[in-house]
């Protein structure tokens, strides 16, 4: 979670880049569900900081309508 939301100042050697947003506290068991593109899970090495995460698609989910369906959810 430490390399999410770095649209707030943080030292340029700390940056992965703009492409990362999380919601929510991670639980502290179980699984996590990240929704991201593809360039992201090719490349979690650089954005996540691992490389063993396993992405599965969701047939009929984008990135961009869950991010519109949790923003809705925000106001």
């Amino acid at each position: 979670m430490a390399r999410a939301n770095q649209d707030r100042p943080l030292p340029l050697d700390a940056l992965t880049g703009d492409f990362l947003y999380a919601f929510g506290a991670a639980p502290e068991r179980g699984p996590i569900r990240i929704v991201t593109t593809d360039w992201c899970a090719t490349n979690q090495q650089k954005y996540f900081g691992r490389d063993d995460l396993i992405f599965q698609p969701s047939p009929g989910l984008t990135l961009k309508s869950v991010a519109a369906s949790a923003l809705a959810s925000e106001g």
